[in-house]
């Protein structure tokens, strides 16, 4: 529920939550909620409200009024707004990621690369993709307007981690064929980390279904793998790279 880009999924709920609570509210409040009604039921609704009342003011003289409002009703109003309250108080301390590198390389490949069709479609298939990891796929999607394999709802991330984890290049290009990938992205967090840089490679083979408890071999893999090449080696067999940007590092896979 804390992560952000399920907040699409989780609104409906929350809105019939909130309508729940709205209408929980009033009623304790003792204000009144109207409904239509068939002409038929008026009488029958104005003698049951007469009867009510006529108990009311008997009982009214033997206690004082209840407010409506007791510790359940406090209780709910609370916890509506501390969790409103609580989502903008995170967000105000915490930074967003989009760093200059990334802004200046998604503005500059959407200057620079050919435009597709149907990018936000998904009945549509594009011209070409872009690959780079799933945290990062809807920031190309929304600045770049450009086709990722993978956003960050995961759909495609197997086939990402695997392309980036293989030391296979048969492998990759049959990736990069099948999800008809023209350009990819890298940038210094998906490099492995270590006790002072919390890299997202370890992410990367574990998604790839790869085991990560030897350190020696996350290193073999990650010396051999593919982003290993394009990031540190700065290209792959038919892979070149398009420009620099920082951390951040365009490729363009020739065809």
């Amino acid at each position: 529920m804390l992560q952000v880009r399920f907040d699409e999924i989780l609104v409906p709920v929350l809105v019939l939550y909130a309508s729940y609570g709205i209408c929980y509210l009033l009623q304790a409040s003792n204000i009144p909620i109207l409904a239509e009604i068939e002409p038929g039921e008026v009488d029958e609704r104005i003698a049951k409200r007469k009867k009510r009342k006529k108990g009311e003011n008997r009982e009214k003289n033997k206690r004082s009024e209840d407010p409506g409002w007791g510790k359940t009703e406090i209780a709910y109003s609370l916890v509506i707004v501390l969790f409103i309250s609580s989502t903008g108080l995170i967000f105000s301390f915490t930074q967003f990621d989009l760093n200059e590198d990334w802004l200046s390389a998604l503005l500059d490949l959407k200057e620079t690369s050919p435009p597709t069709s149907g990018y936000l479609d998904p009945v549509k298939k594009p011209e070409y993709s872009i690959l780079s990891w799933w945290d990062y796929g809807n920031w190309i999607l929304y600045i770049a307007k450009r086709p990722v394999v993978c956003n960050n709802f995961q759909a495609g991330a197997i086939d990402a981690a695997r392309f980036f984890a293989t030391d296979n290049e048969t492998l990759a290009k049959e990736i990069l064929k099948k999800r008809g990938v023209k350009y990819i992205i890298t940038d210094d967090k998906m490099m492995l980390g270590n006790e002072t840089f919390k890299g997202k490679f370890k992410a990367i083979m574990r998604i790839a279904g790869l085991d990560t408890k030897d350190n020696t071999y996350v290193f073999k893999v990650y010396k051999n793998s593919m982003f290993y090449k394009l990031h540190v080696k700065n290209g792959a067999e038919g892979i070149k790279l398009l420009s620099k940007h920082g951390s951040v590092k365009v490729f363009e896979v020739l065809s």
